[in-house]
């Protein structure tokens, strides 16, 4: 699984980058996060490091959206993904190999 991880995360790195090329959908973290609790109701669920970046999860339990992040020491965000049908999971114990 966290190889899996690893991989969607490295995408995602990839993604991110293209979105900024292209003007994607960037700006202030604080305006952003404000926004996606406003109105989506979202709260950050998870993070991670990527490549001098963090990257966030932002969901809602309440309707369902998501929304993954990509934040740079500067302050500027870029939505990366978003999508419907969010359901928490309780974490489970790793095993090595599995």
């Amino acid at each position: 699984m966290s190889l899996a991880l690893s991989l969607g995360f490295g995408a995602l790195a990839f993604w991110h980058g293209a979105a900024q090329a292209q003007g994607g959908q960037c700006g202030d973290r604080t305006d952003i996060v404000t926004q996606l609790h406003d109105r989506y109701g979202e709260a950050r669920v998870g993070a991670g490091l990527t490549r001098g970046q963090m990257l966030e999860l932002f969901a809602s339990a309440t309707t369902g959206s998501w929304t993954l992040l990509v934040s740079a020491p500067d302050g500027r965000s870029c939505l990366v993904a978003s999508g419907n049908g969010w359901t928490d999971t309780a974490a489970r114990p790793t095993t090595p190999g599995v």
